[in-house]
Formats: C-alpha cells, structure tokens, sequence
C-alpha cells in the first residue's frame, strides 16, 4: 500500500503532497523569505566580535564560519560551513548516518543519538512533575503540557487551541478540507495518516486486535474495546428474565426484550416478513429498496445494514 507524505512550510504552514510543490513554494513564501533575511541580519550581527574577545576565541569562531555560504538548490544562506551541509541533505536525501543496532540512516547525527536512546533505553530527560523520562528535550515538552494544560498552539480560523503542532495542523485540515493521505488500492482520502493505516486493513484484511477472553478478532480498537465491554464485563451486567441472555448494554438488552415481546408484529407490505420489532422492519424494507443509509468512514462502501458497515470495516 502506497502512503503519501505531507510537506508544510514552517513559515506559512501551507501543505503540499508533491515534494517538487514544496520545494518551489520555499523559493517564493515571502514569510519564510523574509524570516531568512532576519536569520541572515541576526547572524551578522551576531558574528560582530567585541574588541575584549581573545585571540583564542576569534580563531575558534574563524576555524568554524565560512563567509556567506549558499545553497545551490535554493535561497538559503547561512554563516557556517556545517550549515550548508546539513541544509543540503534536505535536497539530495543523504543520509550519512548509520544506527549500528538497527542499520537505519538519519540525515543529521543529533537524530541519530536521540534514535540509539531507543535501543539503549536511556531517557535522560525526567518530568518534574511525575516519573516520566524521554528520549529528547522536545517530547518531555509536549509531555508536560498534559500536567500544565498549556496550549500554545492557537488556530487563526476559529478559538481552536492545542498542546502539540501536529494536532494543530490535523485540525487545520478541518478548514481546509485537506486530506493528504490517500490510499493506493481505492483512493480513498484520510486527514491524518493514522486513519489510513486503519482504512488499509480493510484491503489486507489484517485484525491486530485480539480478545483475550475469546477468538474476536478486530482491525480497530475501539471496536474490541467495545466488543469486552458488552460481552465480557460483569460491571453493571444485566440478564433477561425470560432466558439466560445477559448484556452490560441497555440497548442491547432492549433490542433482545423484543423476541419476547409477542403481543405487537409488524408486517411487511412487499413480502410475507414478520416482526415483532418496528426497527427490525424498517431494516427489512431496505431490502426492497436501494437506500444505503450506512456508509463507511474509511472508503466508498454503503450498506442498508448497520451490522454490515462492522462486518466490512472489520
């Protein structure tokens, strides 16, 4: 299956699902040109030495800066040397850097050390507020918005506001109507990538979520969540009065109280079906019909039956 990537500029967080697109959007954002010019004065002005700085330190700065180095592929412009080289993997993929423990390459080394801590388990970055420790400094920051509720990432659009970028930018998708991520069997479209892997075990018909307590099997987990709360939870567990059928779930248990019920049917007009159940005829007509009333969240699929809809998604 074929997953598309999604690129944003991180000026004016426009998204491009052509990486050719994104490239050539960098060239023309006035915002992201104008914060390079800014980066390009700061610089400057920052690489202004004082006349009390040593010998030792100007050679130091010297050894390390480059005047005015410039990328071939773009605008971008920088002081130093490393710079430079960093910026142009961005355009050519390399990715010089290689995990000894798994062999996988990253285009900088500093994502390399945050990747072996993985294998190591070393998490030198500890919460204040809870046992927690990561991996890098940026996930304990997005880890301690859930004990300060801070939300500094704020929607331009609506009072929408959140603890992490990548939430902000899924929900900006709600405006927008983007849905990067497609499909490669059915085209169907996701906003976020997550859905997709979801949507694809339709196709693979892989069920990673097992129940313990039986042989159900599922492809959401939601689905299996669900699934033990009505059939294997004794919390707040209700048993018919007429038979040993027992559910934890009040519409099942009055969806069930009807194949008792004989003092009221419903008949069907087109056919000879007989219900005791209003709901159950309802369904029925659709068979006489071309309603779908049920469609699927993940791809074009309709049903006239609700039990369908879980069957297919599944």
């Amino acid at each position: 299956m074929e997953f598309m990537d999604i690129h944003i500029c991180g000026a004016c967080r426009t998204q491009f699902n052509v990486v050719e697109h994104f490239i050539a959007h960098k060239q023309l954002c006035p915002m992201l040109n104008q914060m390079k010019r800014q980066a390009k004065i700061d610089n400057q002005a920052h690489g202004q030495e004082s006349e009390t700085q040593t010998s030792v330190q100007r050679q130091g700065r010297a050894e390390e800066a480059e005047p005015a180095s410039t990328s071939k592929h773009c605008d971008f412009t920088t002081t130093y040397a490393k710079d430079i080289e960093r910026h142009i993997r961005t355009h050519t993929g390399e990715k010089p850097f290689i995990c000894n423990y798994c062999n996988k390459t990253f285009n900088r080394s500093d994502k390399l050390k945050i990747h072996i801590r993985l294998h190591t388990g070393e998490k030198p970055f500890r919460c204040s507020y809870c046992e927690y420790a990561a991996v890098d400094s940026s996930s304990l920051k997005k880890h301690v918005r859930t004990h300060t509720d801070e939300r500094p990432f704020k929607c331009q659009i609506c009072s929408y506001a959140s603890k992490n970028s990548s939430q902000l930018v899924v929900h900006l998708r709600t405006h927008t109507g983007d849905s990067p991520f497609q499909c490669g069997i059915c085209q169907a479209k996701f906003k976020i990538n997550s859905d997709l892997k979801r949507h694809g075990r339709i196709h693979t018909g892989e069920k990673p979520y097992k129940c313990d307590l039986c042989d159900y099997k599922c492809s959401i987990k939601a689905n299996l969540k669900t699934h033990l709360k009505i059939n294997h939870s004794e919390e707040n567990k209700m048993t018919c009065t007429q038979c040993s059928f027992s559910s934890s779930s009040k519409k099942v248990m009055r969806e069930h109280g009807k194949v008792h019920d004989t003092s009221t049917t419903y008949e069907c007009d087109l056919c000879k079906y007989i219900s005791n159940s209003k709901s159950a005829l309802a369904t029925h007509r659709r068979v006489h019909s071309e309603e779908r009333p049920y469609p699927c969240d993940f791809c074009t699929y309709k049903s006239k039956q609700i039990g369908n809809i879980k069957t297919h998604i599944k």
